[in-house]
């Protein structure tokens, strides 16, 4: 496995949208105003990473393959759109808007100041604080939301629900 590692500067209110086809994508909190990217696979130069002014772009054109392991390091309130095939997604730290699409694999979030919306067929569903509005929708896997300080909608077909504290409805 070769790694590649780069880095943005950014400004203060960063936003990073990724896509892979399968593997695991970690998320921790780094310093303002830079945002890190560490990527592990067979080939991690087939990942294309682009910046234009504060968003970072990782996925490639067309049809995507392999599996990569993502670690981005990234400053606080930092927006996140992560779409994964197959893999899990793990979220330590605050972000900003968190939104999340995966047909297989856990979902684990920290918490988010903004809104969240994570639409998985199936997996886990882990969460910790919300601070704008959620939208969760789960086909087969769990759902814990811990708190949600404004409106929450979940639906899931198959799977236990876990609620702490929602503020909104």
């Amino acid at each position: 496995m070769k790694e590649r590692e780069l880095s943005f500067a950014v400004g203060p209110t960063p936003d990073i949208a990724i896509r892979i086809a399968a593997g695991h994508i970690l998320v921790v909190e780094g310093p303002a105003g830079t945002i890190g990217v560490s990527i592990s696979a067979a080939n991690p130069a087939k990942l294309l990473v682009e910046q234009f002014r504060d968003h970072v772009q990782i996925g490639a054109e067309g049809r995507l393959r392999g599996s990569y392991r993502v670690r981005l390091e990234v400053p606080a309130e930092t927006d996140i759109n992560v779409t994964v095939a197959s893999g899990d997604v793990e979220v330590r730290g605050p972000v900003g808007d968190f939104t999340a699409r995966s047909a297989s694999g856990d979902i684990s979030l920290d918490s988010a100041t903004g809104r969240v919306e994570v639409k998985v067929a199936s997996g886990n569903i882990a969460i910790g604080l919300v601070g704008g509005d959620a939208r969760v929708v789960s086909a087969s896997g769990d759902v814990t939301i811990s708190r949600a300080e404004a409106d929450c909608s979940v639906a899931t077909a198959s799977g236990d629900l876990d609620f702490g504290t929602v503020g909104g409805s």
